[in-house]
């Protein structure tokens, strides 16, 4: 048996895998036996069939926290501002120490 390399949403399934798991549940292959013959849970399995369609790239979308802020900063950038003393601009402008302070708390 293969090693379960998609634990976790890690590593996401080419289009080859998801189109050879259509073809072996079309050929009356069982959800456990696609995803031992795969090396993936039986639910990435599962979900793959549900969803019915076959996704060329797949990719999470996960928004910066500091996507609010990136114009100034690449403003401040442009007029050579260090990294350090933009980090303390916003540091004192937007407290962004609590939220580094929450991050950092989690």
């Amino acid at each position: 048996m293969h090693e379960k390399s998609n634990a976790h949403g890690n590593e996401m399934l080419t289009p080859h895998q998801q189109i050879t798991i259509h073809t072996l549940f079309k050929q009356g292959k069982e959800i456990k036996e696609i995803a031992e013959s795969l090396g993936v849970h039986r639910n990435t399995v599962k979900n793959i069939l549900q969803r019915g369609e076959i996704r060329q790239k797949q990719e999470r979308i996960k928004h910066s926290s500091f996507a609010t802020y990136q114009k100034q900063i690449e403003d401040l950038l442009a007029k050579k501002i260090t990294r350090l003393r933009i980090w303390q601009i916003h540091r004192e402008r937007f407290s962004l120490i609590k939220l580094i302070d929450s991050f950092i708390a989690k």
